[in-house]
């Protein structure tokens, strides 16, 4: 059983103290697929990659983070740039995202590659902007056909459209082919979905999915069927940034829940929901002591949960 993503893979370039720029491979789909085969979880990246020297770079990573590939899914269009740049600690991106690889496909393209086995589907972030998302919805909507969980993480990029009505309209239209569906404060707050009473916003735009709620150092909660679970952030006294700590959060807690069940039908109980956000927590606050996206092993979530390793 497998499951697919597909998403932009983008070269962060991320400013040295000496004034350069280093190369780090990224992009929140390839983060969360780069977490799943992080914590064991059989995960296939289905969007093209580039046949320039980054796309190689990233195609490297891939395999030896032991994802599964189409080696002749490659685009003659260049890697997806990300100028980083920080302000008080926090990333913020100069997106490049014209003629690029990651959008170079088909839905016709991307069903090709889902084997009869698969699981999930996930996607998210820049496959959501008004310029992919009717692709989007059309291969979402196949998918459900088949009977496949669809996951979307919204982490929404507003820097890179003209006309944000569209952008939000779009993504709320896409909203109930979803079947979990990750989002922030901030993403909820971008599309004007007030959490503050979130009731009538979870029974008009997630009453058929499970909500996954980031709060950052609130912690976070996941809401479903009238449930709700939180758990509590993880304290770090030590960030170095906060570079793919989304990704990581969803990436270990769709990977814990297809650890324990598979992903069947059902599965979305209120202990395994708690655990899942647990482990969550751990990994993102893991990941937010390193520098760029590094998901840690499950080694590395058990120490913190466990108190053995103070971050």
């Amino acid at each position: 059983m497998t499951i697919c993503v597909l998403g932009e893979a983008i070269a962060d370039l991320v400013p040295t103290e000496q004034g350069l720029y280093d190369p780090k491979v990224g992009g929140s789909p390839f983060n969360f697929a780069r977490c799943l085969a992080r914590l064991g979880a059989p995960v296939r990246y289905v969007s093209p990659i580039s046949s320039d020297a980054l796309g190689e770079r990233m195609l490297a990573e891939m395999q030896a983070q032991g994802i599964d590939f189409d080696p002749a899914n490659r685009s003659p269009l260049p890697t997806s740039l990300a100028l980083v740049a920080y302000d008080n600690g926090q990333p913020r991106y100069s997106l490049y995202r014209e003629g690029i690889a990651d959008t170079d496909f088909t839905p016709e393209a991307i069903l090709a590659q889902i084997a009869p086995e698969t699981r999930l589907f996930h996607t998210g972030s820049l496959m959501l902007v008004p310029a992919v998302i009717d692709r989007v919805a059309s291969l979402l909507e196949q998918l459900r056909a088949r009977d496949i969980v669809i996951s979307l993480d919204l982490n929404l990029r507003p820097g890179v459209v003209r006309d944000l009505g569209e952008y939000r309209r779009k993504i709320l239209e896409l909203l109930p082919l979803a079947d979990v569906i990750k989002a922030s404060d901030e993403d909820m707050a971008l599309l004007g979905l007030d959490i503050g009473q979130l009731q009538p916003v979870l029974e008009r735009y997630f009453a058929g999915s499970l909500l996954v709620l980031t709060r950052g150092d609130a912690g976070a909660s996941a809401y479903s069927g009238g449930r709700q679970v939180s758990v509590p952030a993880y304290k770090v006294s030590r960030v170095q940034d906060t570079i793919g700590a989304g990704d990581t959060f969803y990436g270990a807690f769709v990977a814990h829940i297809y650890t324990a069940v598979r992903l069947q039908h059902g599965w979305a109980g209120d202990g395994l929901l708690q655990e899942a956000l647990q482990r969550a927590c751990a990994a993102a606050a893991i990941n937010v002591t390193r520098q760029g996206c590094q998901p840690p092993a499950g080694d590395e979530i058990a120490a913190v949960m466990s108190g053995q390793w103070v971050l």
